[in-house]
């Protein structure tokens, strides 16, 4: 089904990760700099699992996005290829009917 357009599936699939990875790394920098403050004077323990727990609601909240991209380019896909096919039958059958209606007009 992807045949002609691997390299759209490949540009979506890094591009959606690369906006994934860059919201991520925003949300880590924004909460981080509020944890500093929250987290000043206890240990590394608490600080090492304050950034665990940052990646991964920054990966619950982002990660879908690439599944969804893939997903849309997928149906896309799809429509692209079988829908001209019925696009074409249709244009045909209703060929006549377009010629008897253009000359009675």
């Amino acid at each position: 089904m992807t045949k002609g357009s691997v390299g759209r599936v490949i540009v979506v699939y890094f591009l959606t990760f690369i906006f994934t990875l860059c919201m991520v790394v925003a949300l880590d920098m924004v909460l981080e700099a509020l944890g500093s403050i929250a987290f000043s004077s206890t240990g590394i323990f608490s600080r090492q699992m304050f950034q665990e727990l940052l990646s991964t609601v920054g990966g619950v909240l982002f990660g879908p996005i690439t599944a969804i991209a893939l997903t849309l380019v997928y149906y896309d896909q799809r429509v692209r290829k079988e829908a001209f096919d019925i696009e074409h039958m249709m244009a045909m059958m209703s060929a006549p009917e377009n010629l008897a209606s253009g000359t009675s007009a």
